[in-house]
This record gives structure tokens, C-alpha cells and sequence, in this order.
């Protein structure tokens, strides 16, 4: 079997791996809405019940999940129903997914300084295509655990969500609605 690198030489029986996503910049904006087109998006109820809503970049709604134990948000790409899994996605739409992922995870990782990140597209519960960002720390009541079934919660008061979004923001150089 081949070997792979990010210059599109063959891999094994997959063939090429295509550049599908440039470096983002800590000064880069993102750029506008690639993939979701024109077709209407509903944000699954149990997706929304328990998060704050933080606005929508490169074509995913970014969610804080209502929880101050753990700091975690969740992507959700504005794709039509039925796309569930990453693979899924147009490479474009992918490489814009990948780079809101890195830009939330920088995020998390310098603002709330974990030891370490979970990333993960599970979906076995809300079909509806959503990434989870949560940093870990020794210091959480769930580690080393995994957070998905933990029974405890601490929602978050308005001051808090408030300042969280402030930082992430002016972290992803977010405009201000007027």
C-alpha cells in the first residue's frame, strides 16, 4: 500500500487525498456560506433545548451546550436531511466544516485552557449532522470518562454565556449585528 501526504499522491486503494481546505489565518475572516444554498434549515428541538445559540459561520450553527461543567459546543452544518456523516459532504462544504472545527477546538483550547479535546460526529441519538467540541480536564467530574451520558448539570447564568460570547466573537473576528 502507498503512502499518503497532502500533495494528492495515491493511497492505497482510496486514490488521491485532495487539498480540500486551505490554512486558515488567526486573521482570515471566514468566508460566506458555501453549501446550504437556498434550502431550508430546521435545527433539531433537542439540539436547541439545551445550548445557547452563538450564530451561524461557514455554513454551521455553533452551539454552547447549556452545561458550565464542561466547555462544549456543537457544530451543526446546515446540509438537507439526510446527510448524517462527515463523508457525506461535498469536499467543499467538508474542508469549511474542518476549518470551523479547528477555529471552535483553538477557541476552547486558549479561552478555557483544557488539558485536552474531544472532537467527535457521533449522531446516534439526533440523527441531524453535529460535531461535538468539549475540553476535558482531570479537574471535570466526568474524567477520564466520556461526557455523552453524564448525569450532571450546571447550566450557565446569563453573564457567563455573555462573556463566553464576547471572547469567542472577537476570537473568530465575528461582526456585531447593528
Amino acid at each position: 500500500m502507498g503512502g499518503a501526504g497532502a500533495g494528492g499522491e495515491a493511497i492505497g486503494r482510496i486514490g488521491p487525498i485532495p487539498r480540500i481546505y486551505p490554512t486558515p489565518h488567526a486573521t482570515c475572516k471566514p468566508a460566506p456560506l458555501r453549501f446550504h444554498g437556498h434550502m431550508s434549515f430546521t435545527l433539531h428541538p433537542r439540539l436547541a433545548a439545551g445550548s445557547h445559540d452563538f450564530g451561524t459561520e461557514l455554513g454551521c450553527r455553533i452551539l454552547l451546550k447549556d452545561n458550565a461543567l464542561f466547555p462544549w459546543f456543537i457544530l451543526v452544518p446546515e446540509v438537507e436531511e439526510g446527510i448524517e456523516d462527515l463523508h457525506q459532504l461535498e469536499p467543499d462544504a467538508y474542508g469549511d466544516v474542518m476549518i470551523l472545527v479547528r477555529l471552535v477546538s483553538e477557541f476552547v483550547s486558549g479561552h478555557f485552557k483544557p488539558e485536552k479535546l474531544n472532537v467527535a460526529c457521533i449522531g446516534n441519538q439526533v440523527r441531524q449532522m453535529h460535531i461535538h467540541i468539549v475540553g476535558r480536564s482531570p479537574s471535570d467530574p466526568a474524567w477520564p470518562g466520556v461526557v455523552w451520558g453524564f448525569e450532571g448539570k450546571q447550566p450557565y447564568t446569563e453573564e457567563q454565556v455573555e462573556k463566553i460570547q464576547d471572547a469567542f466573537d472577537e476570537a473568530l473576528g465575528a461582526e456585531e449585528d447593528e
